[in-house]
């Protein structure tokens, strides 16, 4: 009776795994529902606080990465600008220290020539030669305080630079957050850019349908219908380009995330549906295509699955 009971016990377990993952190779094929987002959503601030005196682009414009968006008020550091980059510039204390140590070691060698046939002291050699070295550890001191002054430069350029806020990405301005003439203090919030093409979408796999998906396998991504876009229910092809390590233990899934291309520009935020017609269970085939290097179904169960 016992070895009875616990064969039972083991088919039961068999038969619920087989359910579940019939289940879950089931979803994948019949599309699991998700919400688009922008593959890039940033919002930019000023490392420093300042007045924000121009503002270059309005919100809706397409920008490229590097164009500039915004400038601080930057008059003054302009003007300091322009005073170091002379200091780094000037080369007058240098050479005036190389010429007179020219001269210094003129004088120390026509000493040395007068001793040997006599007709001075060593004292004199010894004294024309601490002032050539003392000439030689000015000039050292001119080069390291140029080398200081062009390094100040540099720096200030580096904070000037960073009173011009620029884009970091190909995109849209989707807010502005200031205008000018406005304060801004140093990290606050000024401008969102953000990049909806391609579209991502963080689809939530069931955790048992999951070991079918790998980086580089396609996807099916349905859009809604009845929207400026496209005027009838549109589906795209997208390829996975993220699975997630760690599974969400409160609904036993594994977050997928999407890439789909989005030439028409849809907005972010819409409710699709993903489908993954090549995983296993879904249309007969089995694995997606291997990693995000391939891109690719594997020969002869592709077909069989678009079948």
């Amino acid at each position: 009776m016992f070895k009875r009971r616990g064969g039972t016990a083991v088919l039961c377990a068999a038969v619920v795994a087989a359910v579940v993952l019939g289940a879950a190779a089931g979803s994948l094929a019949e599309g699991i529902e998700a919400i688009s987002k922008a593959s890039e959503d940033i919002t930019l601030s000023f490392v420093r606080p300042g007045r924000v005196a121009t503002v270059l682009v309005k919100e809706g414009d397409s920008v490229r990465a590097g164009q500039v968006l915004m400038e601080q008020d930057n008059e003054e550091a302009a003007k300091l600008l322009e005073k170091l980059r002379a200091q780094a510039e000037n080369t007058t204390g240098v050479e005036l220290y190389k010429a007179q140590l020219a001269q210094k070691e003129i004088e120390a060698r026509r000493q040395e020539d007068l001793f040997k046939k006599g007709a001075t002291t060593g004292t004199q050699v010894e004294r024309a030669k601490v002032d050539a070295l003392t000439i030689q550890k000015y000039l050292e001191q001119s080069m390291f305080e140029r080398e200081q002054s062009r390094l100040e430069y540099e720096q200030a350029l580096v904070t000037f630079d960073r009173m011009r806020l620029k884009s970091p990405v190909d995109g849209r301005v989707e807010q502005l957050l200031v205008h000018a003439g406005e304060g801004a203090d140093g990290l606050q919030k000024v401008v969102r850019v953000v990049k909806t093409d391609p579209l991502w979408i963080d689809v939530p796999v069931p955790l048992a349908a999951a070991r079918d998906v790998s980086a580089g396998a396609k996807a099916a991504v349905e859009f809604p219908a009845g929207v400026a876009w496209d005027a009838a229910r549109a589906t795209v092809e997208g390829r996975v380009i993220f699975v997630a390590t760690v599974a969400d233990a409160a609904s036993d899934t594994v977050t997928v995330r999407v890439e789909v291309p989005n030439t028409t520009l849809r907005p972010a935020g819409e409710h699709v549906r993903v489908t993954f017609p090549f995983a296993s269970g879904a249309g007969g085939a089995k694995g997606i295509g291997g990693s995000a290097s391939s891109g690719t179904e594997r020969k002869g169960e592709g077909d069989g699955a678009e079948k």
